[in-house]
């Protein structure tokens, strides 16, 4: 997920059943890229 002009980036990393959060997302943005990894974790 990115801001305006790339100025910032927040990611989320899957890995062994375990969400890792990059970039200090706020709690908003942590739900929006949890469901966007739900569709490719099938959940």
């Amino acid at each position: 997920m990115f801001a305006p002009n790339a100025t910032q980036a927040w990611g989320a990393l899957f890995e062994e059943g375990t969400i890792s959060y990059l970039g200090a997302p706020s709690a908003a943005q942590q739900r929006a890229l949890r469901e966007t990894l739900g569709d490719y974790i099938g959940k």
